[in-house]
């Protein structure tokens, strides 16, 4: 439970219960209360608490949950920032910022046909006649011969390349931390950063198929010699893998308890 107690005095805020952010809080307050060993889920959202006196029950306040991921080719969100300022603070808090890792590139899709097919080879073809008997000009025995051999088919198409992978998201940057409690009081901060780890590039695709021999021409007749399908077209190479990303910074810390004011400020 959030909630402020407007009608008192001195005005007080407190978090009861674990909650998760939605938008910037920012908490202005003469006591602020973080108790029931609550959980705060920033999101990347910024935390602002300006306080007189700032109690913490063993609260943890973080970013995202550990192996949080941006979407596929999206580039990770930072932890943001955590800003607390108060005069005096009791208690034990643990802050964990860490970046949400980048998100995976795609793979390169296939191809789903392959290259053109070779065309086909030309036919053959041949000729008849029939033989004189004895000169006399009759009709003799039926004699054919070739005129022309098939050819054989034609390559099929080389394939192109295959498609690219996409690049791997960044990962988000660790946020960054800022405690500062004027007096030397009875707190402790256990703090903890970590920027995202970058994505995985997505792998170039494989090549298009190449194109399947065109048919060897007819030979039109046992005389003229027979044909060959012609060969296969050479299959694509194969599609570039996306570009790697960096992981995440890690950002500012600042923790300043019985040193006074103004020693860690915002960026």
């Amino acid at each position: 439970m959030i909630g402020e107690y407007v009608g008192l005095t001195p005005r007080d805020y407190s978090i009861e219960a674990s909650t998760e952010l939605k938008q910037d809080l920012s908490i202005d307050a003469s006591r602020v209360f973080f108790s029931n060993e609550s959980k705060i889920q920033t999101n990347g959202f910024k935390l602002t608490v300006k306080a007189d006196k700032f109690y913490s029950d063993n609260v943890e306040i973080y970013s995202f949950l550990a192996g949080a991921k941006a979407p596929l080719e999206t580039d990770g969100i930072s932890g943001g920032v955590v800003d607390i300022k108060a005069k005096v603070a009791v208690g034990h808090l643990r802050v964990n910022l860490r970046g949400q890792n980048g998100g995976d590139g795609l793979d390169g899709k296939p191809w789903d046909i392959r290259a053109a097919t070779g065309g086909a080879g030309r036919g053959g073809a041949h000729d008849c006649a029939r033989a004189s008997v004895g000169g006399i000009g009759i009709g003799g025995p039926l004699k054919c011969w070739c005129t022309r051999n098939p050819d054989n088919g034609g390559a099929g198409a080389a394939g192109v390349k295959g498609r690219d992978g996409s690049r791997a998201g960044r990962g988000g940057n660790s946020g960054a931390l800022l405690v500062e409690i004027q007096e030397k009081t009875e707190f402790v901060v256990e703090p903890f950063q970590t920027g995202g780890l970058a994505g995985v590039p997505g792998k170039g695709g494989p090549g298009q198929l190449g194109g399947l021999g065109g048919p060897g021409g007819d030979p039109s007749s046992s005389e003229c010699s027979g044909s060959s399908p012609g060969p296969e077209g050479k299959t694509g190479d194969k599609g570039i893998d996306g570009a790697n990303a960096l992981d995440g910074n890690v950002e500012s810390l600042c923790i300043s308890i019985g040193q006074g004011e103004g020693k860690c400020q915002a960026k």
